[in-house]
């Protein structure tokens, strides 16, 4: 019983670790793709701007 417990606490923290990592990468992904986003509608109205003059 003291094995198992252990087994599903070792389990349980893995699947916890894995799961912090993978939030961090995705927020580090979203963040990247959110600045790109931005720059590249700025770059768009700049252009768009310019263009009308």
């Amino acid at each position: 019983m003291d094995k198992k417990t252990a087994g599903y606490r070792a389990f349980a923290t893995r699947i916890v670790t894995r799961g912090a990592f993978t939030a961090e990468q995705t927020h580090l992904r979203v963040r990247h793709t959110v600045e790109r986003a931005l720059l590249v509608t700025v770059v768009a109205v700049a252009f768009f701007l310019f263009a009308h003059h």
